[in-house]
């Protein structure tokens, strides 16, 4: 249904609402989070795949 404008494509159409952040720093939190898990993980030495199980 056409209003009298034509229809805006699909990909302008998302550029209107991508700046739209309603939980200001929420991203850059996670991503925070999401370093200091990986940190620990890395310290934490996995079994070596090639030792047999006793």
């Amino acid at each position: 249904m056409h209003y009298g404008h034509p229809r805006m494509p699909m990909d302008e159409r998302a550029k209107i609402f991508s700046p739209f952040d309603p939980l200001k720093g929420f991203r850059e939190e996670l991503r925070r989070r999401e370093l200091k898990v990986l940190a620990v993980q890395q310290q934490k030495s996995p079994l070596p795949e090639d030792e047999p199980w006793e």
